[in-house]
């Protein structure tokens, strides 16, 4: 006992083992108790466990004794109906040892059942865990064998679409040419406006074939980065080479010194400004240029004074070859916001008309999430058009 009060446990269990079988009843009790409590403290439970039930054994055994004692006593002390008592209370005392035994023969049971189900769980728990890996593999390879697939065919597209420019286009240059010479040689003829007729669908397809090239190689752009300021003044001066036969004025208004893909944001821009002045029949064509950092967005506001947009095309424009107004009132091939959608997807933004009037102009919004800093390129993963929850808040502002 001094041992085991020192927290010296295993020199207790040693001098115990070691020690002899006494046939003193309190003493060899006082015994087990000791055994029983050094085993616990030193977290032996399978012997703790069995020296409590050598323990119950004998204290059954050390109660039936003192049972023969008490019982002898009382048959001498008192008369036979006092024994007859003091028999039934040992009798109930009996009666609720054996009761405890049961208790704790069915505690037992329990902690047995718990830790058998603990161990069920485990092995199912690594069966489970086994089969997710074996399906995370199986899927792996499935997107392996379909990203192989997705890149075959993006190269066979890619071959088709050097053939259509080279092989498609050569023809149209051809038409449109020799129809231009047969102008000139059936000048004042009737054939002349057929001629002319040719000449302009030769030079509508071939129009059309640009577009639908650049809409298909849309995304794909080098790294090269550049100021916001320096690309829209930029933007601004490929568009009067472009409109040189009409007055624009473009007005950049406090645009911030952020570094964006020089590439990808002319291009944008591009697209923007050549509809702001291609719909427009002002004297001058006015664009506002406007920004504003919302929501971990950077936005571009553009405005124009053209003819505007009706509400409930607004989203409509933005479809492949979705035309307004008739191609001979203001040409072009209805890929030009298609374009634009696309690229801005592809840089995990969004482009969309902000706000518009008929006979007054319109607003084009492009957003494009903030880099992380550090990060040198504004083009991102594609992630597909965002539906931005702080575009209320935009507005407000």
């Amino acid at each position: 006992s001094a041992l085991r009060d020192l927290g010296r446990e295993e020199d207790a269990v040693e001098v115990l083992v070691d020690m002899g079988k006494s046939h003193e009843l309190t003493f060899e009790r006082q015994y087990l108790i000791t055994l029983e409590d050094c085993y616990a403290r030193l977290e032996d439970y399978p012997n703790a466990y069995r020296t409590k039930l050598r323990r119950d054994t004998f204290e059954q055994a050390f109660n039936r004794a003192q049972e023969l004692k008490q019982i002898a006593y009382s048959e001498a002390k008192f008369e036979l109906a006092e024994h007859k008592k003091e028999l039934a209370e040992l009798n109930e005392r009996s009666a609720a040892n054996a009761q405890r035994a049961l208790a704790n023969e069915r505690l037992a049971f329990i902690c047995a059942t718990l830790l058998l189900l603990a161990v069920i769980c485990a092995v199912m728990l690594f069966r489970r865990h086994k089969v997710t890996e074996l399906s995370e593999q199986v899927l792996r390879e499935r997107v392996a064998a379909q990203t192989k697939d997705l890149t075959d065919r993006n190269k066979e597209l890619e071959e088709f679409n050097r053939v259509l420019s080279h092989d498609l286009k050569e023809p149209l240059r051809s038409v449109v040419s020799f129809s231009e010479l047969a102008m000139r040689l059936t000048k004042g003829h009737p054939a002349e406006e057929y001629l002319g007729y040719v000449r302009s669908s030769g030079r509508q397809l071939h129009n059309l074939v640009q577009d639908i090239l650049a809409y298909q190689r849309e995304g794909t752009f080098d790294d090269a980065s550049q100021s916001l300021p320096h690309v829209a003044a930029s933007a601004r001066g490929l568009l009067r080479q472009e409109f040189a036969d009409k007055r624009i004025d473009v007005r950049l208004n406090d645009l911030p010194d952020i570094v964006v893909n020089e590439e990808a944001t002319t291009t944008a821009l591009g697209i923007v400004f050549a509809n702001a002045a291609l719909f427009n029949t002002s004297a001058t064509v006015e664009i506002a240029v406007n920004y504003a950092c919302v929501g971990g967005y950077h936005r571009l506001l553009v405005a124009d004074n053209g003819i505007g947009i009706e509400a409930s095309y607004h989203e409509r424009v933005f479809e492949l070859f979705r035309r307004l107004h008739v191609r001979e009132k203001f040409p072009g091939s209805g890929l030009g916001l298609a374009r634009l959608r696309k690229l801005m997807d592809r840089l995990g933004g969004s482009a969309r008309v902000l706000a518009s009037t008929l006979g007054e102009g319109t607003t084009i919004e492009l957003a494009w999430p903030v880099l992380p800093k550090g990060a040198t390129s504004a083009v991102l993963p594609e992630v597909g058009r965002q539906n931005h929850e702080d575009r209320e808040q935009l507005e407000a502002a």
